[in-house]
């Protein structure tokens, strides 16, 4: 039996121009092809560190 896929919710917030670039550059280096993806991998793995 498959575990069960955990639903995604919509979360929204502002950024300052300059972050949201270097967030857009950084996923386009590491191949992520969108910010929002690279962000939730930032977050998943380092929010235990605050």
């Amino acid at each position: 039996m498959k575990p069960k896929k955990e639903r995604k919710q919509s979360f929204s917030f502002t950024l300052t121009p300059s972050l949201k670039a270097r967030l857009d550059d950084k996923s386009e280096e590491t191949g992520f092809g969108s910010s929002s993806r690279l962000l939730e991998k930032i977050l998943s793995e380092h929010i235990d560190e605050y």
